[in-house]
């Protein structure tokens, strides 16, 4: 793997790489899925089908996207982030490229299952994460926390620029033309020249407790993760938190229709939930490096819970604006589990061990289509949303039974120390 060259610098490089891989998800997910949802009643009308229809297009993704999660977290623990990320930035521009194109719903479906899912896969979550990994075990929640940040950051920047720049002026063809152009002239080749896959031997403001720390541990197979308990409990409270979040998100412009409002207010509400998020992924990224794992995901699931209920009883806009902050909030569970495969299987194999853990988010995924369905037959989210604070309810309840890593703060660097060989 790519190691940074020796330099003097007054700060550490790592959090080059965490802006590197913030932007890199930023603009891999901006369009095509932060702002899916913005997109549904145009596609809806232009191409004659339902919403529930155009759904199957995200919710196809979301099982191709993390399924390949566990092949992309074996690469990410053996090949250059360099490669694995560069990769994705490229095909992603040749996605929105084709997507400008599109003229029907199995055209859709085809571009973000052939296209959409390995960029994904490949430039944001799991690539990022296990680069930030190996650069970070001081502040490792905080770093990840930040990293986490292009996951949604792009949903407080986006929806309210399609909605009152973009679309006027662009269209959405050439909202996503303008996509294909930022990504393969600008994001790509700055990835290229700024991504390095470890710290200098010698770098006197390393956060690691060895410069090559990440083979300092062995790393472990699949079936040795598989049958850990704690990876079982990441699985179930990662479902039950995912749950009512991607049913919000995706389904945001309907819901806030269903209540009378527009689709500017729609935007402000996806804005509100990704700014949310973002807040906690950095809340819980430092709550992880205080108190551990264990309390963190506890209250990951309760705030999920929360927010679902709130979303099933809202009937006006102050309403929705009281469910969509906790739901948002529920999106620290991506600080939080990578975190604890941090903490469970190390560095080594912390690829591995996230790329399963990410396969189990397109059974969270499941249920945005049939709460969508639900909804066209009862006229109502209520029930579905109902169902969904159990559910989280639940989480919270597998979550309390996550055995505590222990760390050893005692032994990593202070900063401006030089790390023991």
């Amino acid at each position: 793997m790519r190691t940074l060259p020796a330099r003097t610098r007054s700060y550490y490089y790592g959090w080059n790489i965490v802006a590197v891989c913030v932007l890199a998800q930023l603009v891999t997910l901006g369009i095509a899925l932060n702002c899916f949802s913005l997109f549904l009643p145009i596609w809806s009308k232009e191409m004659g089908a339902p919403v529930s229809e155009i759904l199957l297009a995200v919710t196809i993704f979301t099982f191709l996207g993390p399924g390949l999660g566990p092949f992309v977290g074996w690469a990410a623990d053996r090949v250059s982030s360099r490669i694995l990320i560069g990769s994705g930035l490229f095909v992603c521009a040749i996605a929105y490229l084709a997507g400008a194109f599109v003229k029907s719903p199995i055209q859709l479906i085809a571009l973000y299952a052939l296209l959409v899912a390995p960029a994904v896969g490949l430039a944001t979550t799991i690539p990022a994460q296990s680069v930030v990994c190996r650069w970070f075990e001081r502040k490792r929640g905080l770093a990840m926390g930040l990293n986490a940040f292009g996951i949604i950051l792009a949903g407080v920047v986006f929806p309210p620029l399609v909605v009152n720049v973009l679309l006027p002026h662009l269209g959405w063809r050439g909202t996503w033309l303008a996509s294909a152009a930022v990504n393969g002239i600008v994001v790509l080749p700055l990835a290229l020249l700024t991504l390095y896959d470890r710290p200098s031997a010698d770098d006197p403001l390393s956060h690691v407790a060895s410069a090559h720390s990440e083979s300092t541990g062995h790393a472990v197979s699949f079936m040795t993760i598989l049958t850990r308990p704690n990876f079982w409990i990441m699985v179930f409270v990662c479902i039950a938190a995912l749950c009512p979040y991607f049913v919000a998100a995706t389904n945001i412009a309907p819901i806030a229709q269903s209540h009378g409002l527009d689709l500017a207010a729609a935007s402000i509400l996806l804005s509100l939930l990704a700014a949310s998020d973002l807040g906690g992924k950095l809340l819980f990224g430092m709550l992880s490096d205080r108190l551990g794992n264990r309390i963190p995901m506890v209250l990951v699931a309760l705030l999920a819970a929360l927010g679902a209920f709130l979303l099933a009883i809202a009937h006006s806009r102050s309403m929705l604006i009281l469910a969509i902050v906790p739901l948002g909030l529920s999106g620290g569970i991506w600080t939080v589990l990578p975190s604890s495969a941090a903490a469970e299987f190390g560095a080594a194999s912390f690829g591995r061990a996230f790329g399963l853990l990410t396969a189990s988010a397109p059974f969270a995924m499941l249920t945005v289509p049939v709460v969508a369905k639900l909804k066209e037959q009862s006229g109502s989210y209520g029930a579905g949303l109902m169902a969904l604070t159990v559910f989280a309810l639940l989480g919270a309840g597998v979550a309390a039974l996550l055995r505590q890593q222990s760390t050893s703060p005692a032994s990593e660097p202070q900063l401006g120390t030089v790390p023991l060989a």
